[in-house]
């Protein structure tokens, strides 16, 4: 098996079909606000910026950007820590979970229809290929770039 041969195909494909590509990712994506409130919402509970910039590998002050985007649309509430007045506690607001159902309910459709596309067969090898390379990249056994 040649992975140099096999890494330029993938490199040709991605490149040959980045238009492509990015509407599809941009149509079952969680990233930038989305993500944000999906992730919160899934937490079930408030947290901190410092937890958002680690479990998204964002920069502080694209985090910063995005909940304060978030706050303008009231999607969540920024409280004072009791025990440390410096920090904020994050939470979702009642329009922020209501927005978290619709946009869950649209990524699962937009998930489903690609999954559908492919059949059961293609549609269970996909999955579980993606599960891999999520396990390798979080346990550090490969990089994630």
């Amino acid at each position: 098996m040649n992975f140099t041969q096999m890494s330029e195909e993938l490199c040709q494909l991605h490149i040959r079909y980045a238009g492509a590509m990015n509407q599809m990712l941009d149509g079952i994506s969680a990233r930038g606000e989305d993500g944000v409130v999906l992730w919160l919402y899934q937490r079930g509970q408030e947290t901190f910026s410092t937890d958002v910039i680690q479990h998204f590998h964002l920069s502080p002050g694209r985090v910063a950007n995005i909940l304060k985007k978030m706050e303008q649309k009231k999607l969540v509430e920024r409280r004072k820590d009791a025990e440390d007045q410096r920090k904020a506690r994050i939470l979702l607001t009642e329009e922020g979970r209501a927005y978290a159902d619709q946009s869950y309910a649209e990524m699962v459709e937009a998930h489903r229809a690609i999954l559908e596309a492919l059949g059961g067969e293609e549609a269970e090898q996909l999955l579980r290929l993606i599960k891999h390379i999520l396990t390798m990249v979080d346990s550090g056994q490969i990089s994630s770039m």
